[in-house]
């Protein structure tokens, strides 16, 4: 697994034994889901009706963007203190001991979920993940707690961060208040997750995979069709039309196109490490945002190296 995370970071070309910053800080605030996986032995469409049976066992496993950044973040940077993962759910509910078990690895404020104190417990954020022979997946996420977050209780988190990582899966005013708490920080932000407008605060990297790029397209203005552009066009436009300095469209195993703002370039990148046999890419973004960070901060070069 970490030599997966350090080869997304040499897509980049960064020289990791190269710190420009020696002892940098890290905070995540984002998603925690308990991911079920189910084999996908034979195509098929998920039923409106009747049953749908299908071979295999189930897997639970903790997982969520923010989760799966967050200890990427804490395997790349082999200290789990200088990560810091906000995140929230309701540790009574059953599913929750999977989450618990995760996040007690790393460095975690974990929140309760924003309810009356009668309500029942709530069920963390569930994905349910179908996954390939040949390593593809796809899922259906329920949000859960995760769209329940709480105001964060700054006199818990760090003062300071040198990169701030957010997702689309946790609600857009944690992502404010969030942004607010480290105006100074390297932001990251995945618009994967709910279907949203790009923040309007500025942020360092805007990030999304192509399905999400054409999501994006249609929240800005003019709102060009999708079909009409490709993956660096739709970089360079979703830069013109956002506050963001860099946006990163990722192409899965064809690499990633690049559009930054000063100064103005728009480029395609071709993926650099290609393993033999793939057996799983869900998380696969998630691990490449980590790594953005980690290079950024420790490799000591540029963005487009």
């Amino acid at each position: 697994e970490i030599q997966m995370l350090r080869s997304f970071a040499a897509i980049l070309t960064f020289a990791l034994v190269v710190s420009s910053n020696p002892h940098p800080s890290y905070v995540v605030v984002g998603s925690s889901n308990v991911d079920v996986f189910l084999p996908r032995t034979r195509d098929f469409a998920i039923p409106l009706e009747d049953n749908l049976n299908v071979d295999g066992s189930v897997n639970l496993i903790a997982g969520g963007k923010g989760l799966n950044q967050a200890k990427a973040l804490a395997k790349l940077a082999a200290a789990k203190e200088r990560v810091k993962f906000v995140t929230c759910f309701d540790g009574a509910h059953p599913l929750s001991s999977t989450l618990s078990d995760a996040v007690s690895a790393i460095d975690a404020e974990v929140l309760a979920p924003a309810t009356p104190r009668s309500s029942p417990p709530v069920s963390p954020g569930v994905g349910v993940v179908f996954t390939s022979a040949a390593g593809e997946a796809s899922a259906v996420v329920v949000s859960g707690s995760n769209v329940l977050f709480p105001p964060l209780p700054a006199e818990r988190l760090p003062p300071s961060c040198s990169a701030l990582l957010l997702q689309n899966e946790v609600p857009s005013e944690t992502n404010e208040q969030a942004m607010s708490l480290y105006p100074d920080a390297i932001t990251i932000f995945d618009m994967g997750g709910v279907d949203r407008p790009p923040p309007s605060r500025p942020v360092t990297f805007l990030t999304m995979n192509e399905a999400e790029a054409d999501r994006c397209l249609l929240h800005l203005p003019s709102r060009p069709s999708p079909s009409a552009l490709d993956a660096k066009a739709k970089a360079a436009f979703i830069l013109d039309h956002t506050n963001a300095e860099h946006v990163v469209v990722t192409l899965g195993g064809s690499g990633l196109c690049l559009a930054s703002r000063s100064p103005k370039t728009a480029l395609s990148m071709p993926c650099t490490y290609k393993p033999t046999t793939v057996v799983d890419t869900t998380g696969a973004g998630d691990c490449f945002r980590a790594a953005l960070a980690y290079a950024m901060l420790e490799g000591g070069k540029g963005v487009e190296e």
